[in-house]
């Protein structure tokens, strides 16, 4: 009966240590899944920030994308009045005939940035939404402004916001995005076209590839009495279009 006992009591000791060690095993699993201190929520924090301006990002790029692809589209607006058709087509009349050249519309890059910023504004409220992020917006309002440079368009959006754990926070005031669109350098290549043909001078497509060692590709087509213009810059995807209206009524 003693050493029956003695088995019985080592057993509960046993059982005891075990359950004292398995307790220790989770306190210590816990600590290390959990924050330690500071550092780790301020990491956290970072990570956070991070995805919300990839976010951002994201969207502007895309946004902006497709802004700059229906404004070189409509001939650098986003609804032409003056058109003329061409395989059921509109293309904005940017040079309208005279007796000797034409009566040009320069396309102005200030002007742009105010369409720009005007459609982009729009879009950015349906786009940008911050409800899988756990943020705190300063201000209920974003202001917006574009730069149409020569080999690319700058997007600055002033949206402070704040995320936060605990005291710790992380503010941003303000996301830039760059898109890699030339759309400066279409401007000039257009109004160099305008130019010429304002002063009855015939733009030369070939001359031009050849000025800028292949790297741009002019094509004109020329349904009477007009000439249409297609105007690629560099490695671009994207097309400026428009029409001279009447063009070959005096040649």
């Amino acid at each position: 009966m003693e050493k029956r006992g003695q088995v019985a009591m080592f057993v509960i000791i046993g059982i005891v240590v075990l359950a004292i060690v398995i307790l220790i095993g989770l306190y210590m699993a816990d600590i290390i899944k959990a924050p330690s201190g500071v550092g780790d929520v301020q990491k956290q924090l970072d990570v956070e920030m991070r995805g919300i301006e990839q976010y951002v990002d994201e969207c502007v790029t895309e946004e902006t994308n497709n802004a700059i692809e229906l404004l070189i589209d409509g001939g650098g607006v986003f609804e032409p009045s003056n058109v003329v058709n061409y395989h059921g087509k509109e293309y904005r009349v940017l040079c309208q005939a005279m007796e000797v050249g034409c009566l040009s519309t320069p396309v102005v890059k200030g002007e742009l940035e105010k369409l720009l910023d005007g459609y982009l504004e729009d879009q950015m409220r349906k786009c940008i939404v911050f409800d899988n992020f756990e943020v705190e917006l300063i201000q209920s309002t974003f202001e917006l402004e574009t730069s149409v440079n020569d080999k690319n368009v700058v997007v600055d959006l002033v949206y402070p916001i704040t995320v936060s754990k605990g005291d710790q926070k992380r503010t941003i005031d303000e996301f830039t995005t760059v898109v890699d669109i030339p759309l400066g350098e279409m401007v000039g290549v257009v109004n160099n076209i305008l130019n010429m043909e304002a002063f009855g001078l015939n733009f030369d497509p070939l001359v031009h590839g050849l000025e800028s060692m292949g790297q741009d590709t002019i094509i004109v087509k020329k349904p009477y009495p007009n000439k249409i213009f297609y105007i690629n810059i560099g490695s671009s995807d994207y097309e400026f279009s428009f029409a001279i209206k009447g063009a070959d009524r005096f040649a």
